[in-house]
């Protein structure tokens, strides 16, 4: 029972006048759809020809995630499948409720490695190497937790403070002797909290209300009273703990570090 997986344009626009992309699976001939998270102001920016990976045409400014983006989701649709034959449950029905129930998600590392890349080649060697080093300390947090990728559906607060509590027990490139640096850890969780931001706001990955820690009341800081917060090289405060942290206004920009 041979079972493929495609992608296709549902070329009937949503209310928001925009074009949804649309996970085809077919299975001995029959098909069953299921949308994806991209959405394209226009049908023209879609390539129905194109070879694997450039399905949105680069006429489209997000056309380089938009496309990591459905590559991830064809390989989770994938995935669910291997798990269900596995189980001789594979039919085409099941794997499209089973990812529905799942919420097919982008790769949150693939995004921000995008990124790092993108800040390359627009010339900020200084930003880059921030960005370069988030990543790894990111890869490294999930090596050691067994992981190998980390959707968007996965960035909760929860998360977040594990990966800061992680950070802590980082020792200082420059002095081994000594754990990283407040300032450097709290340079790490901004850039988190930046391309959260950014997936929001320009990419449009996810929706708003989708941010880490959203629906979460500020919880009272346990820290000294006395300490000052920190500050990044540009001199702006940098809220202490984690979750008032990511409960702090989320902003588009850079930061600058």
């Amino acid at each position: 029972m041979a079972t493929t997986f495609n992608l296709e344009l549902n070329n009937k626009p949503t209310r928001k006048n925009t074009y949804n992309i649309l996970l085809r699976i077919t299975q001995d001939r029959k098909h069953k759809r299921i949308s994806t998270s991209i959405e394209l102001k226009s049908p023209k920016d879609y390539n129905p020809k194109a070879k694997y990976g450039y399905w949105i045409r680069t006429s489209e400014p997000n056309h380089k995630v938009w496309n990591e983006a459905l590559i991830n989701e064809i390989e989770e649709a994938k995935k669910t499948y291997r798990d269900l034959k596995e189980k001789g449950l594979a039919s085409s029905e099941l794997i499209k409720v089973t990812l529905k129930e799942s919420e097919i998600s982008p790769s949150f590392l693939a995004y921000a490695k995008q990124r790092t890349s993108d800040i390359l080649n627009e010339g900020g060697h200084r930003n880059f190497k921030k960005y370069n080093g988030f990543c790894n300390k990111l890869e490294a947090y999930l090596k050691a937790n067994k992981k190998k990728d980390l959707l968007f559906v996965e960035v909760t607060t929860a998360l977040l403070s594990k990966f800061e509590a992680y950070l802590h027990t980082l020792k200082n490139e420059r002095n081994p002797e000594a754990k990283l640096h407040p300032n450097t850890i709290a340079i790490n969780l901004n850039i988190f909290k930046t391309i959260i931001n950014r997936a929001v706001e320009i990419d449009k990955l996810l929706k708003p209300e989708q941010k880490p820690g959203k629906s979460v009341p500020p919880k009272k800081s346990s820290m000294n009273r006395k300490s000052k917060p920190l500050r990044t090289s540009n001199s702006k405060k940098v809220p202490s703990g984690i979750t008032s942290f990511f409960l702090s206004t989320w902003q588009v920009s850079e930061p600058v570090i």
